[in-house]
């Protein structure tokens, strides 16, 4: 992770960040050539979030959750969890939905892909010294997660998932995910969730379709390329897809 503008850039896949540039382009071209990719972390904070630097740097995608910058909004409900309940519930309020963050997404020209980022130190401690730490990785890591769709299980066909868009983000402190379809007809989308759950085919920030079911088609008026597809349980953002492409 590479501090630049206000935010970070995520150099997935590469092992030494030694000599890399700060400025946002040669940033990115340098990840790309050390077989990495390149994502824009905290853009609640990041200058990148700005649609001609964004277009500028090309990145391969964005961070749409961060969950240490989540903690940082709620500290005092995470401090009362921790004290009074397990850490599976203590922990539910850092799963709220970055609605920003997706009103952000939806104005960044060629940004497809998406990770969701733990971001865990295990050492936030709402208590100060008098308490544990809240972000223990036991905890965080069954919270928020990335998923690609591979040719291979090895590192380089991950990171060309994640560079192409065939990810997708899940909430799973809020239920489990094994497997999410999505594919494309034309103008339809069909979906399958692992439960039931209202299924939204978002294009441009705006629901195009949705509907309440285990396995759904979707359809719109537009190019599909600039969507991608929610699933929401109740109130509670649970599925994210990278754009449709």
């Amino acid at each position: 992770e590479v501090s630049v503008l206000g935010g970070s850039m995520l150099a997935l896949g590469v092992s030494d960040a030694a000599r890399l540039p700060r400025a946002p382009r040669a940033l990115v071209q340098a990840i790309h050539a050390r077989g990495g990719a390149a994502f824009v972390g905290h853009i609640e904070r990041s200058a990148l979030v700005d649609p001609e630097r964004f277009a500028a740097a090309a990145p391969d995608g964005i961070e749409i959750a961060n969950l240490h910058a989540r903690a940082a909004e709620v500290p005092t409900r995470l401090a009362l969890g921790h004290l009074l309940l397990p850490a599976r519930l203590a922990l539910r309020p850092l799963l709220g939905a970055p609605r920003a963050n997706l009103e952000r997404w939806s104005k960044l020209p060629g940004a497809r892909s998406i990770v969701g980022g733990v971001d865990a130190h295990a050492k936030f401690r709402a208590l100060g010294p008098l308490g544990g730490t809240l972000d223990r990785y036991r905890d965080t890591f069954r919270l928020l997660t990335t998923h690609v769709l591979v040719r291979e299980r090895s590192e380089s066909a991950i990171l060309e998932a994640l560079r192409v868009g065939r990810s997708y983000v899940a909430f799973e402190g809020i239920s489990p995910v094994d497997r999410f379809e999505v594919s494309r007809q034309g103008s339809a989308v069909w979906v399958r969730a692992p439960r039931e759950a209202r299924l939204a085919l978002v294009c441009d920030g705006e629901v195009a379709s949705e509907a309440v079911g285990l396995e759904v088609e979707l359809r719109s008026v537009q190019d599909t390329s600039r969507c991608h597809v929610e699933a929401w349980l109740g109130d509670r953002l649970w599925i994210a897809t990278s754009r449709l492409g």
